[in-house]
Parts: structure tokens; C-alpha cells; sequence
């Protein structure tokens, strides 16, 4: 059907001239009036003469939709960036750092840029996106711009060309190159082009113009190697490796800036064959003079296990300067394997910088520590620890020489949870003689807020969201909730953090709100997920909202109702909450096991517990709707055997039927998700269908009894090819007039926002929500009258917010005008009828001003 025009398109025509103004302020002041005269002119409208002609309903305009601008919803508060900073690169091209590292705040794995003063402090602290869908780069500078070598999930292995200011200027796939996150790949600029260098059980390297065009074959294979790095000494590039083909060994190749090598074979830097030793991680850095590689050892018997990390000096000839290795850690203590070993320098001295860890998820995570090697020393100078492997953790760290000092650059740890979640954080410090010099910077940017619930609780809307400002980063997230008024204001702009706490085991990670009523309040419910990877668990949890905005729970209400295996709390489902008359109800979907909160907050249950297991188990997690008619309820559940299924359950959660559930759309089909509003007479069910190349938005009517009205489903939206489309489960709302229904689906510039609405025949008319630039989620619905609320998230690339942030927008509902005529013209009653509806329009405008 077509699109309605929204009611502030009608009254643009009359902003263009001086007089239409005048006429405007003039409708404005008199609307009654005008409004008055038009329904006057339907009554004075001639009569028929005719026998048997029955009065005829005339729509003088029809049934409009106005959506209002967009309304943040909380104040953004700049802190650590939102999600997981991870893999940095680093490099110096004579004026400034530029730093780049592997992001997932948009929901994929991208690559993000900044660049850092001499002083060590950020130029641009928030960032800026450089290249989507990539991960783990690693950079070097020609002095004037910079390469960034990068990975792609399919395995290509790619270069781009990023200038000095850390625009993108070009890519280019590397031939015969390949990507696995765990290789290590490094780079390094030998006068005349860039060096790549990583190795899979074979050592490989290629060669990359300053511009970013691929020199040669691409990929060289130079025989068997486990890790690589690589380094110019102002001569040649230095290719280190580690073998352990027959015996551990460390081995060197050196290539000329033209692409010769200048060793027939490689030369061997260290080697033992003890049977029990083997070489661990391997670095190398270079001056003018020399360069130092650094490799760690890694001892293990049946009795005894401990590493060390040692260095030697080799001349741009390639001659090894050090016949007995110089010893930098001497580890016997067990607290950790050499993981990562990075060399560079000061101008004279050697730097080394170095992570321990395990490869163990249930052991502590990594630690970072670096030390002086100055350049005619035997012995190595005092070990710094840059992050302490049990309060200050990191990993992946790098290292660029050539500025005034170094800069090392690591991803923070301290948000990881067994290694289920990770969102570290971006720091960087610059190192002197004697360890760190200045403050550490840390990318920032404002908390993620992500999948928001609406409900009106009889004065104000209560919207209530995921949202990471009490995380170092975001990975500990937290409910807070915003009450907004019918008009689109925000009540609490600085959010109302609800309580957290745990029950027993069971903490951490607080997601997926939903907000329901218990007749005159609202309650908000959520999942709190425990992050192990040993037994993940989540748990329900509420907290209680007053109307006038106070948080009634000091700690969370607890509804004892639990579920087993839910690894990533990010992917979890919101709980099934039921609003009531005098309680909100959360229901298992599976068994309809229920816990029911009253208007005191106090908590029963439909079930047994004993002491040692305080709760219910609950079977199943799957996107779960629900709706009153008043009396009882109506619950959908979506995507159990790619069907929908209702229950009809009574004031207190009782299924009224057995067996409870009925199909709605059988099983074996393509339901994602559904969503349900009552619209006086039936429940309205809407869900979305991913079948076939048009994913579709359907809608069927069930009775109050359960009886499936519409079959076939009536098509409401489809969307060819796009495979963005999403619906949430307070996806529709009733306006009294008629339901609206909001979803996700594909726009001319990504995930955009698309309503409909549906009159008691199911009729519909669809309209526009959104239509811009960012990625928006699908909204959640509620109603006040003719006035909804429609709220979502959206990814907001650009500083200062960096971050999925949450909005809403007013849905006013303005029904047709009409009136009733008794045969003959509506001519008379048209102009009138205009300039009435027109003139609403007007002081609604003027009103909102």
C-alpha cells in the first residue's frame, strides 16, 4: 500500500511565502474554530433526494503517522572505548606514532587508527575506523606515510597505504600470502620498500613499494621457520626465525633493499640439542652498528620445567657478536612461558619488551615486563613490568623505535573473563632507561548502550538498557534505565543505574533488560551471566522503577530462575516478563514455570527449590513476546523448530489449556522472532519469516481463545535480499486506534528503521522511521494513547561517542478525519475539513516549540 505523507509534510507547503506564514500563525490561533467549521460543513451538506441511499462514511484526509527527531536518551561519558581493543600495531615516521589495532565495538572485527604525539599522548583519542571486516595488523612508516598488513577471516593477507594523517589511500591482496590469527606477522621499511616477514612450519616474506603495490611474486618461501620478525640495520633486513626441524635453532637470513638474498643459507644465531629445550618466541631489532635478537628457551623434563630469555648481537655481516648468549629473565619460578619477544631501540640501547603467559584459559592471563640491553653490555639491565599478570594483565604487545623514545602499545586484560569475554582496552607508554616515562594513554570513547526495553507505566515511558559505563571498558556491563515523557523528554538524563549483585557463583555480565508494569509501576528484568567457561551460567534478576523515578531495590529482586551453557551473555535472549494488574510474571519459555513479582516486590514462585539449588533450571532460551486482553495472556515463543507457538495463560501464569501451547505457524518453518500487542478485540502477531530470497514481516489475528484467525498470514513488509532484517520482541504496540508494528531491515546506507501500521482488518500502511547513515537495531514499541515510543540502538562510528548509544523517537498516531454525508457533494466540506486538520497540525507544531 502506499506510504502516507506525516502530518509535518502537510504543513510545509504552507512555510514557503510570507503570506503562507501569515496564514499559518493565523490557523494556529484560531484551530477550534476551524475544526468546528469543518464538521459544521458536514452537517450542512445537502441532503439526497434519492430512495434507499444509505449515509456514507466520507475520509475527508486519511489515517497519518508522524514520527518526531531523534532523542538521546542518556548523556554519553568518556571514559575507555566500549568493547574489545585487541592486536595493535605501532610505527614512527618522523613526526608522530600512528597506531592501529583490531576493534569489535560495531559488532564485527574491524580496524581502527590513531596517532600518538612524540610526548606519548593521543592526537586523536577517540579513533577513527581505517578498514572494515579486517583483524590483526601490524604497521611500519617510510618515514613520510605508513603500510598496514592485515588479515581477513577468509585468510587473505592484504597491505593498505595509509597516510601520515591515518587516511586510507589503497589496498592491495599480498599473492600467495595467507592469514591465520595465529601467525605473527611483522613489517619493516628498508629505504626502499616494506619487508614482511611470518612463518606456518616455513619461513615467508614479501616485498610491498611505499605506494602499497606488491614488488614480485608476492609470498617467497625461505624454508622450515615456526616464528619470524624482522629489522633493518640501515644495510640489509635481518629475517629471524626459530627452527626446531632436527634441534632447536634460531636462525638469520639477510636481504638486500633490491630483493637479493645475500645468504645462500641461513646462518645460525643459536642452537641446542639437548632433547629437552626448545626455542619459544624470537624478536630482533637494529641500530646503524648492530642488531639484537632476543628468543626465549623453554626447558621441560619429567622433573623440572623453566624458561628463560636470552639475547645476542650480530653485525649488518651477520657475524654473532656474543658466543654465549646474554641471559635477560631467568625464570624458574613457573610464572610463565615466553608468548611474545619484541626488540627495539633508543638510538644506542637495546629494548626488549616481553609477555609471559600460559596457554591455559583457566590460568591467570598474560603478563608484560621490558628491560634495557645496552649496546656493549654483558648483562641486561633491571626487568620493569609493564602489566602484572594478576591485577594489571596484557597481552599482545608491540613496540616502535626511532622517536624520541620508544612506545609500547598492548591491549589491557583486565576486562576478560576466562576468556569468554573480552573487551581490553588500547594503552600505550613511552619506555626509558629505567621503565615507563609519562601517562599511559587509553583510547577512548563513550560506553556501549545496547538492546533497550520500553513500557508505560501510567505516567512516562521507562526504557531500560544494557550499558557499560561501570566497566574499565564495557565488557562488566550494567542495567540503567531513563524514564522519557509522551512528548519525547528525558526524564533522567544521567540514567538510573539499577542494583547488581550476585547470587552465590553467579555475577558479572548484566544484559538483555525488559521492561514490564505491575499495574503502577514498572519492573524491570534482566540477565545476569556468570562469564565461565568451567559452567556458564545466567540467572534472572529485577529491580523496581516509581513513576517518579526512584529505584525502589537497593539489591536485585531474585525470580530463581537460571540457565545452564550460556557461553556469551551478549548473544542471550531478554527474560519473558509479563506485565499485570498487581505484578509482573516471569515465565519459562519451555515448561511455563513462573515467578511472579507483586506491588511490595515480594516474590513467589510455581515452583520447589531445596537449599542447595535455590533455583529453577530452565530448559530453553528463545525469543519470547506477550500481550494482555485485559485478563489473561497471550505468550509466543519463536524459532522452536522453526515454528510459532502461543499459550493462552491466566492472571496469575496458569496455562488455561492443555496441552498449553498451540501452533500459530507450524513447525519446520523460518520464524526468527515475533512479537504481539492486543487491539481490543484480538491479539495482533507479527514475526519475521527468513524463508526464501524476500525475507518477509507477518501478521496474523488470534482470538482471545486461542483461535488463529488469519490463514494465510497477511504479508505486512518484505525486503528482497536484504539480510539485516530483524524484529524484536516489543516489537508492536497498540495505539487504540490502530497497531504498530517497527522493525530492522536494509536501507540505502545500511540497517534502517520501517513501521507499519495495521487497522482491525489487518489493512496496512507502512512508513519510515529512520533513514541515514548508521546502523540502526531494531526498536522496541510502547504506547501512550495515540503518542508511542519507539527505541533502539544505533553504532555511532564517529568520536566523541565511538559506540552503540541508545535513542527513541515519538510515534504520533493522527487518525483519519471524516464525517458522515447523506448523498450529495463533499465539496463544501473539503476546504473546510483541510484547513481544520491543517491548523491541528499547526498549534501541535507550535505547542511542541
Amino acid at each position: 500500500m502506499p506510504t502516507h505523507p506525516s502530518a509535518p509534510a502537510l504543513s510545509r507547503h504552507l512555510q514557503g511565502t510570507r503570506s503562507a506564514r501569515t496564514l499559518r500563525r493565523a490557523l494556529s490561533r484560531t484551530a477550534p474554530l476551524a475544526l468546528l467549521l469543518s464538521l459544521a460543513a458536514c452537517a450542512e451538506a445537502p441532503s439526497s433526494t434519492g430512495v434507499g441511499e444509505a449515509s456514507q462514511p466520507l475520509s475527508l484526509l486519511p489515517d497519518l503517522v508522524s514520527v518526531s527527531g531523534e532523542v538521546a536518551l542518556g548523556a554519553p561519558v568518556s571514559g575507555p572505548a566500549a568493547g574489545l581493543q585487541t592486536r595493535p600495531g605501532v610505527a614512527w615516521n618522523g613526526t608522530h606514532y600512528l597506531v592501529v589495532w583490531q576493534d569489535d565495538r560495531s559488532g564485527g572485527s574491524d580496524l581502527w587508527v590513531t596517532r600518538a604525539a612524540a610526548d606519548g599522548t593521543l592526537l586523536d583519542p577517540v579513533g577513527t575506523l581505517l578498514i572494515k571486516d579486517a583483524e590483526d595488523p601490524v604497521v611500519s612508516s617510510d618515514g613520510t606515510d605508513f603500510l598496514v598488513v592485515y588479515g581477513r577471516a577468509n585468510g587473505t593477507l592484504e597491505a593498505a597505504h595509509v597516510s601520515a594523517t591515518g587516511a586510507l589511500l589503497s589496498q592491495a591482496a599480498i599473492p600467495g600470502g595467507f592469514y591465520a590469527d595465529y601467525y605473527k606477522y611483522r613489517i619493516a621499511f628498508d629505504g626502499q620498500s616494506y619487508v614482511i616477514a611470518w612463518a606456518d612450519s616455513n619461513l615467508y616474506y614479501a616485498r610491498v613499494s611505499p605506494q602499497g603495490a606488491v614488488l614480485g611474486p608476492g609470498a617467497v618461501s625461505l624454508g622450515p621457520g615456526y616464528e619470524a620478525d624482522v629489522a633493518f640495520d640501515g644495510t640489509s633486513t635481518l629475517l629471524v626465525t626459530n627452527d626446531f626441524t632436527d634441534h632447536a635453532r634460531i636462525l638469520g637470513r639477510r636481504l638486500s633493499p633490491q630483493g637479493i638474498l645475500l645468504d645462500a643459507e641461513p646462518f645460525v644465531i643459536a642452537s641446542i640439542d639437548d632433547g629437552a629445550t626448545a626455542y619459544q618466541g624470537v624478536g630482533v631489532g637494529c641500530t646503524s652498528s648492530q642488531c639484537t635478537v632476543a628468543y626465549g628457551t623453554l626447558y621441560v623434563t619429567w622433573i623440572d620445567a623453566y624458561s628463560t630469555i636470552e639475547a645476542v648481537r650480530i653485525t649488518p655481516q651477520g657475524t654473532v657478536l656474543d658466543p654465549q648468549p646474554i641471559v635477560v629473565l631467568d625464570s624458574q619460578n613457573h610464572s610463565g612461558d615466553p608468548q611474545e619477544i619484541l626488540v627495539g631501540n633508543d638510538g644506542e640501547d637495546a629494548v626488549l619488551v616481553w609477555q609471559l603467559g600460559y596457554d591455559d584459559d583457566s590460568l591467570p592471563p598474560a603478563g608484560l615486563y621490558t628491560a634495557h640491553l645496552p649496546a656493549q653490555a654483558t648483562s641486561a639491565g633491571s626487568i620493569v613490568t609493564l602489566a602484572e599478570r594478576d591485577t594489571t594483565p596484557g597481552i599482545h604487545a608491540v613496540l616502535a623505535s626511532g622517536g624520541p623514545s620508544p612506545l609500547v602499545t598492548w591491549s589491557d586484560q583486565r576486562d576478560e573473563y576466562n576468556g569468554v569475554y573480552e573487551a581490553h582496552d588500547l594503552t600505550g607508554v613511552r619506555l626509558g632507561a629505567s621503565g615507563p616515562v609519562g601517562t599511559p594513554f587509553v583510547v577512548s570513547g563513550a560506553p556501549d548502550q545496547r538492546h533497550p526495553s520500553v513500557a508505560f507505566d501510567g505516567q512516562s515511558f521507562v526504557v531500560a538498557w544494557s550499558d557499560g559505563r561501570n566497566g574499565r571498558s564495557g565488557a562488566a556491563t550494567d542495567i540503567v534505565a531513563a524514564r522519557v515523557s509522551s512528548s519525547g523528554s528525558v526524564l533522567d538524563p544521567q540514567g538510573l543505574p539499577l542494583p547488581t549483585a550476585s547470587f552465590g557463583w553467579y555475577n558479572a555480565w548484566d544484559v538483555r533488560p525488559r521492561v514490564a508494569t505491575d499495574g503502577e509501576k514498572a519492573v524491570v528484568g534482566w540477565v545476569s551471566c556468570n562469564g565461565s567457561d568451567l559452567e556458564p551460567t545466567c540467572v534472572n534478576q529485577a529491580a523496581r522503577v516509581s513513576p517518579a523515578g526512584a529505584v525502589l531495590d537497593t539489591s536485585p529482586l531474585n525470580p530463581q530462575m537460571l540457565l545452564f551453557g550460556r557461553f556469551d551473555a551478549r548473544t542471550e535472549t531478554p527474560p519473558a516478563l509479563l506485565s499485570g494488574d498487581s505484578q509482573a510474571l516471569f515465565v519459562d519459555p519451555f515448561d511455563l514455570a513462573w515467578s511472579s513479582i507483586d506491588q511490595a516486590g515480594q516474590v513467589t514462585s510455581s515452583f520447589v527449590t531445596d537449599e542447595w539449588f535455590p533455583f529453577h533450571e530452565g530448559g530453553s532460551s528463545l525469543p519470547v513476546a506477550s500481550a494482555s486482553d485485559g485478563t489473561n495472556h497471550l505468550v509466543v515463543r519463536a524459532g522452536y523448530s522453526g515454528g510459532l507457538e502461543g499459550a493462552r495463560l491466566s492472571p496469575g501464569g496458569d496455562p488455561l489449556d492443555d496441552p498449553p501451547w498451540f501452533p500459530i505457524v507450524p513447525a519446520g518453518g523460518a520464524v526468527q522472532s515475533a512479537t504481539v500487542a492486543f487491539d481490543g478485540a484480538h491479539y495482533v502477531v507479527v514475526w519475521h519469516d527468513a524463508a526464501g530470497p524476500a525475507p518477509r514481516i507477518l501478521a496474523a489475528r488470534v482470538a482471545p481463545d486461542g483461535t488463529v484467525v488469519d490463514a494465510p498470514p497477511v504479508t505486512v513488509s518484505e525486503h528482497a535480499g536484504c539480510a539485516a532484517m530483524a524484529l524484536d520482541t516489543q516489537g508492536a504496540a497498540h495505539s487504540g486506534h490502530r497497531t504498530f508494528v517497527a522493525w530492522q531491515a536494509c536501507g540505502a546506507s545500511g540497517p534502517d528503521l520501517f513501521g507499519a501500521t495495521l487497522d482491525d482488518d489487518l489493512g496496512v500502511s507502512t512508513f519510515r522511521i529512520t533513514d541515514d547513515a548508521y546502523p540502526d537495531r531494531a526498536p522496541a514499541l510502547a504506547a501512550d494513547g495515540d503518542k508511542l515510543l519507539a527505541v533502539y540502538s544505533s553504532y555511532r562510528a564517529a568520536a566523541p561517542l565511538a559506540a552503540e548509544r541508545v535513542y527513541g523517537r515519538v510515534l504520533t498516531d493522527i487518525p483519519a478525519v471524516g464525517c458522515s454525508m447523506q448523498g450529495g457533494s463533499a465539496g463544501n466540506a473539503l476546504p473546510l475539513a483541510g484547513l481544520g486538520l491543517l491548523a491541528l497540525v499547526a498549534q501541535r507544531r507550535r505547542r511542541s516549540r
